[in-house]
């Protein structure tokens, strides 16, 4: 059975095939996960039985988002910063986006958002279903930015955007 847990990037091997595509699409990747290990910050990871990597997904406080056009409105955002799972017909999906709104609540977010290259049309349709829409772009090559305003969950408003990247 898949065991997600949040984990210190210091804990879990960079070195994974898991992370391939992503150092393909970041060249600054390595250096990133790095930097994070070093600040000694923490991510979601699914493993699979053989512990295996097959999903990850890093989330960032309070970010300003000040290269993102037009801007967010003013508050506590909260950024699915890096969002990557293995889909396998389960809902993994999902699953890590409960944790994301359950860190959004406890954290006294007022939104969320994340940037998505639009490759990657499939987690685009997945923020979709969940009541992300796209707001603006991220003033980045190759970026778009999406943005969502999502419905009262547990009696609290949290907006929720997509950032698309071009």
């Amino acid at each position: 059975m898949d065991s997600l847990r949040y984990e210190s990037f210091s804990q879990f091997d960079h070195n994974d095939p898991f992370f391939d595509s992503l150092k393909s699409d970041y060249k600054e990747f390595p250096d990133w996960l790095k930097k994070k290990a070093d600040a000694n910050e923490s991510a979601y990871i699914l493993y699979d039985e053989n512990h295996k990597i097959e999903g990850f997904m890093y989330l960032k406080e309070n970010d300003d988002a000040n290269d993102i056009s037009p801007k967010l409105p003013h508050g506590r955002h909260l950024k699915i910063g890096t969002f990557k799972f293995e889909s396998k017909g389960t809902l993994r999906g999902q699953r890590f986006l409960k944790k994301a709104f359950d860190h959004a609540f406890s954290s006294g977010s007022d939104d969320i958002y994340v940037t998505v290259f639009d490759k990657h049309a499939h987690l685009i349709k997945l923020f979709q279903t969940y009541g992300f829409y796209v707001h603006g772009e991220k003033k980045r090559i190759m970026e778009k930015s999406m943005y969502m305003l999502a419905p009262c969950v547990m009696s609290t408003v949290i907006s929720c955007w997509i950032i698309p990247e071009y």
